[in-house]
């Protein structure tokens, strides 16, 4: 107390001036360090902490949802550049959060910028952040190409279309694997593009070669810097000089199969890339509504990519909300075909696949759970009360519905976004195998000498019977499907393959049904009774063997399979342009006939006697 007493009294000073303090209104409160990355770094934290403020509101406007993009496209720049003066092209993104503790600081910030490389659909600790810069370089690149294309269509001259589609293919391969369903489109077209515009003399003079040969691509390097100019500035020798027999532009068809193809490229890229949800289902509802997408396989692989980033770009802090959000954007896709079951199946395995993944965190935090069938066995509880019925397998519960939720699902486990975009990435790789995982199964069920009897055109049969053609030696009949005619096609790729083909009209099938072995049948949907959805003409086949006694295989993979009951089966039937019934050339006959021209049959389950699918 004597030292308290003693000690000098607190003086208030008159002359604030005389203290000066350093005022910081943008920079965080600590001295700003002379070294550059230390100054980069600095921003990124300030940059970072804003956009976690902004997206901590609960009220967000229009004004502020620009705010936030702005601030995530600059906290990008800003981290290439942090990484380019450094040479640390292979550090991971999540990586440098987590190092720097942003991670765990700015978790809102960390789930807006989302991280996942979207456009291989791999997690960022296998991709760098240079890997990620360079994806949108050549996603860019394609872009680019594909526009120079569509410009070009209107010129008078297409000469330089073949090369244009050499650098596009060369492109789409390091693109990433949503792109090689075109690459494959491009090789179906492209030596009839060579052909027609160099002619028979042409064709000739080289031999006719007009294949996509990987000397036509080591022709046409790349160089990625010419894209930032023009995307078409590339050293390729020009065409060989016009000569007797060569056409200076492409047919209609093949203008109009470019105009298509580019579209769908460029309508891909923005669809991955695009961090509007909106913007993505609009894409995809648009080109469902157009039928620009056709298939059962195509539309399954589209609306499962959708649905991936959906779950990727999306903010949703549990399960429950993105289940909600989930059902909320399938019911627009579902809407736009609704008569087409598959955009609905798609959903519904997805939303199994969220809630599988939410069981097995809730059940073993650790990570350490049931994979496999095992957890999609137990994340569903069986709905009898007889106990030697809980071992049953995911192919009984897969359509139905869980009987007891796993909790709430609205209980926030961390990494969930990553196990989930995992989950949905290996069924995506599971519906692009489907093909395969089906026709292996094709020695088991055809034999030596076999007749078999197909209609259609459906991919799935196509390659079936390709495939037990490498070692057994039978014949196939195809049904010409009139009105349609998509029987010429499988004529046409099966005789291509050097099988024995047959083609027949619709008014033979019974005549010749007496000959068959075995008939299989492509499927559009696998209702819930057992019945198909089919091309039309299908009920005829199968009434004609059932008649005769000749066994049906049905071929489809297991995303056709549909809880749907057929009560009303023309509800699931719809109906095309009758003009290739009766031309419209007939005024007379159309103004005085209803003509009814419908795309599918409905196949009743007694006709049927087998199912194979991929699984």
């Amino acid at each position: 107390m004597a030292k308290l007493a003693h000690s000098n009294p607190l003086h208030a000073s008159d002359n604030m001036a005389a203290l000066p303090v350093s005022t910081y209104l943008e920079e965080p409160l600590f001295q700003t360090p002379s070294n550059k990355r230390r100054r980069l770094t600095q921003r990124v934290l300030q940059i970072t902490g804003q956009l976690e403020l902004l997206l901590n509101r609960e009220q967000t406007d229009y004004v502020q949802m620009m705010m936030l993009d702005e601030k995530a496209d600059k906290l990008t720049r800003l981290l290439k550049t942090l990484v380019a003066e450094h040479d640390e092209h292979n550090r991971p993104l999540q990586a440098y959060f987590q190092e720097t503790g942003f991670a765990e600081l700015f978790p809102c910030a960390m789930a807006r910028l989302s991280l996942e490389s979207v456009a291989s659909g791999k997690k960022a600790h296998n991709t760098g952040i240079h890997g990620h810069f360079q994806s949108l370089t050549t996603l860019n690149q394609v872009v680019n190409i594909c526009i120079q294309l569509q410009h070009d269509i209107g010129l008078d001259c297409h000469r330089f279309v073949p090369h244009q589609l050499t650098v596009l293919y060369q492109c789409l391969g390091p693109a990433g694997a949503e792109y090689k369903r075109y690459k494959g489109k491009i090789e179906e077209e492209f030596d009839r593009i060579k052909a027609y515009l160099a002619g028979e003399v042409a064709s000739t003079r080289r031999g006719g070669k007009n294949t996509l040969a990987e000397d036509d691509i080591l022709d046409a390097p790349l160089h990625p810097n010419k894209f930032d100019s023009d995307p078409m500035a590339v050293d390729a020798p020009p065409p060989p000089g016009a000569a007797l027999g060569e056409r200076q532009r492409l047919s209609g068809y093949h203008q109009k199969w470019l105009r298509d193809l580019t579209s769908e490229i460029v309508l891909e890229a923005l669809m991955i890339y695009s961090k509007d949800v909106n913007a993505m289902v609009e894409a995809l509802v648009a080109k469902l509504k157009r039928r620009q997408i056709t298939g059962s396989f195509p539309i399954a692989l589209e609306t499962a990519a959708l649905l991936r980033q959906i779950v990727s770009v999306s903010r949703w802090s549990n399960a429950a909300e993105l289940i909600a959000k989930i059902k909320l954007e399938g019911r627009r896709l579902a809407s736009a075909q609704p008569k087409d079951v598959v955009v609905a199946n798609i959903v519904r395995r997805i939303l199994h696949l969220i809630r599988v993944a939410y069981a097995e965190h809730v059940k073993d935090p650790s990570g350490a759970g049931l994979t496999g069938t095992a957890a999609v066995a137990a994340a569903y509880e069986p709905r009898s009360s007889h106990p030697h019925l809980s071992a049953q397998s995911s192919m009984f519960t897969l359509l139905g519905d869980p009987a007891d939720s796993p909790a709430d699902l609205k209980v926030v486990i961390p990494h969930l976004k990553s196990e989930i975009i995992q989950e949905i990435q290996e069924f995506i790789e599971e519906l692009e195998d489907m093909y395969t995982n089906i026709a292996t199964q094709a020695m088991d069920h055809i034999h030596s000498n076999e007749v078999i009897m197909t209609a259609g055109c459906s991919k799935t049969v196509e390659l079936f019977l390709k495939f037990a053609a490498k070692k057994r030696q039978f014949k196939v009949i195809v049904v010409e499907s009139a009105p349609s005619y998509r029987g010429h096609e499988m004529a046409l790729a099966l005789s291509g393959a050097g099988i024995d083909t047959t083609l027949i009209p619709d008014s033979a099938v019974f005549a010749m049904m007496a000959r068959v072995n075995k008939v299989i049948l492509g499927t559009s949907a696998i209702l819930a009774n057992g019945g198909l959805i089919s091309l039309s003409g299908s009920q005829m086949i199968v009434e004609a063997a059932k008649h005769h006694s000749i066994p049906v295989i049905v071929c489809g993979g297991i995303f056709k399979l549909s809880p749907v009951f057929p009560f009303d089966e023309d509800s699931l039937n719809t109906l095309v342009s009758p003009d290739s019934v009766l031309s419209f050339d007939n005024g007379d006959a159309v103004a005085k006939v209803e003509i009814v021209n419908p795309q599918y049959d409905y196949v009743a389950p007694e006709f049927i006697d087998l199912f194979i699918t991929n699984l």
